[in-house]
C-alpha cells in the first residue's frame, strides 16, 4: 500500500480476511469458494517455501515502505520472510509465486466483495 500496511490473514479452514492498518478491510471471505481456493493455494506454496522463512519474535516490526513479510504461524513456531517488494515482482524470482499466490487471494477478496 501506499500509505499504512495490509495484512491479509489466511488459515488452513478457509477462513480468509484482509485488515489495513487505517482500519478498513474485508472479512469472511472464507464462505466464498473462489476465495477458499486461492487462500488454499497460497498455503501450498508457503509450505513449499517454508524451509527458509527465519524464526519470528513475537514483537514483530511492521514491514517498511517496499518491503513485503510473510508470517506463518506453525506447529513449531512463528516464522516470517522479509523481502523486497521489487524483487518480488521480477518473474523469475524464487518467491514471485509466494507473492503472486498472496496477491491472488486478495484479488479473489476483492471480487467477492465487490459482488456483495
Amino acid at each position: 500500500m501506499t500509505e499504512g500496511t495490509a495484512t491479509v490473514v489466511s488459515l488452513a479452514d478457509g477462513t480468509t480476511s484482509l485488515y489495513t492498518s487505517a482500519g478498513g478491510g474485508l472479512v469472511g471471505g472464507g464462505a466464498h469458494r473462489v476465495v477458499v481456493a486461492a487462500t488454499r493455494h497460497f498455503l501450498s506454496v508457503v509450505g513449499a517455501h517454508l524451509d527458509t522463512f527465519g524464526e519470528d519474535s513475537e514483537r514483530a516490526p511492521v514491514p517498511e515502505s517496499g518491503r513485503v513479510t510473510f508470517r506463518a504461524l506453525t506447529y513449531v513456531g512463528r516464522r516470517y520472510l522479509d523481502l523486497s517488494e521489487k524483487d518480488l515482482c521480477e518473474p523469475g524470482h524464487a518467491f514471485s509465486a509466494l507473492y503472486q499466490a498472496g496477491h491472488e487471494v486478495v484479488a479473489r477478496l476483492r471480487l467477492v466483495n465487490a459482488r456483495d
